[in-house]
């Protein structure tokens, strides 16, 4: 970590007077080929949904044989970047070749303009995603045309330059995929222990039993300043960390609380379920649900977050494009749910692994907050 401290203090403050101006449509190609799911001859598919904001990398993907309608090939070593509400920095590397959602663009980085292990870091940079922005037209989904994208200039280093900083770019986030892979292993582990504390047969209760369904609603102008959407929660988190402002929300929310738990019926394979920490108002994809007597929602929650009742919901979902469970599918998966008393021992018996989790969180945040600002203050 200090050795590479050091190599970012050398990138600091650089003369930039005599870099070159170059168009994006000099530094990349856009990838434009269509193909229908059926005659691609791919199996691997990837949506905006499957990519994580501010991620050079895919760590989740779809299958072809799913989806319906026209998608653009893509192949290993391309970016797929999220053309459409470029606000939520959306672009990763693929690592294979297949297929990708319409709604993304397909970029592969001109090798005499850039070099291609800096060019997705640069795609992560302040200077064009806000770019990406500010050309997007649209009011409800913004979205970027490639002609106009082509346009945009901007100023890059020498490439002996380039692949200086790729280079130290890349130990910056192998460090970042040491700690994520550390944590998955964590969360396994977490997972494993909890499916083998609650693999009874007994003390089974419905979660229909266990909670209660929040129907409140909050209509614009709303009352709460804070506001949580699908893409304010991370698959698999336990607590609400972002939110944006409700000032400019114009929908009908559900309307939460401290402490209650909000859950995506949306796309229930991302797993999203989470106990909130503050008030707000939320997005009615969310449901919002308190405990009934004799039951704590952290415990709850690690049901949510199980093998068991993912594969559950996402085999009860319907809809094709959007699929989605209800409340009352929700409300017929059985728990095992013993006294109060011995659901806060079993949520004791996990607390030594959510630390280590949370721990190794904070390092790869700080990670990334490092690699961030060595982007932002190279370009």
């Amino acid at each position: 970590m200090k050795n590479v401290k050091s190599k970012i203090e050398n990138f600091n403050n650089l003369d930039k007077s005599s870099w070159d101006v170059v168009r994006f449509g000099d530094i990349a190609f856009n990838i434009s080929e269509r193909v229908e799911p059926g005659n691609a001859n791919a199996e691997i598919y990837v949506g905006l949904e499957h990519l994580d904001s501010d991620s050079i990398h895919i760590f989740r993907k779809g299958k072809s044989e799913d989806v319906k309608g026209t998608k653009l090939r893509v192949y290993k070593g391309d970016i797929i970047f999220g053309k459409r509400r470029a606000y939520q920095r959306k672009a990763a590397i693929a690592d294979f070749d297949g297929i990708c959602s319409a709604h993304a663009m397909v970029l592969r980085a001109n090798p005499e303009k850039i070099d291609p292990k800096l060019f997705p870091f640069f795609i992560h940079s302040n200077v064009f995603m806000r770019r990406a922005v500010d050309i997007s037209e649209g009011s409800l989904s913004p979205t970027i045309k490639w002609k106009i994208l082509a346009e945009q200039e901007f100023r890059l280093p020498p490439m002996e330059m380039q692949k200086k900083i790729a280079e130290l770019l890349w130990a910056v986030d192998n460090m970042e995929e040491h700690y994520i892979k550390s944590k998955e292993s964590s969360s396994l582990l977490g997972r494993a222990i909890f499916n083998d504390l609650t693999n009874k047969k007994d003390h089974l209760r419905k979660l229909g039993d266990c909670l209660i369904l929040s129907k409140t609603k909050s209509f614009p102008m709303h009352k709460q300043e804070k506001y949580v959407g699908l893409e304010q929660i991370a698959s698999g988190a336990f607590f609400t960390e972002q939110f944006i402002s409700s000032e400019n929300v114009v929908s009908v929310c559900g309307i939460f609380k401290r402490g209650n738990l909000l859950y995506s019926k949306l796309r229930p394979n991302l797993d999203k379920a989470v106990i909130a920490t503050f008030d707000g108002v939320c997005t009615t994809e969310l449901l919002v649900y308190k405990a009934k007597e004799g039951f704590n929602l952290d415990y709850i929650l690690y049901h949510l977050h199980s093998d068991r009742f993912i594969e559950y919901a996402v085999s009860h979902g319907f809809g094709t494009k959007m699929p989605r469970i209800s409340h009352q599918i929700i409300s017929d998966f059985d728990i095992y749910a013993p006294d109060c008393n011995e659901q806060i021992n079993i949520l004791n018996r996990l607390d030594k692994i959510r630390n280590a989790e949370s721990a190794l969180l904070k390092s790869f945040e700080a990670t990334r907050k490092m690699r961030t600002s060595l982007i932002n203050s190279i370009f």
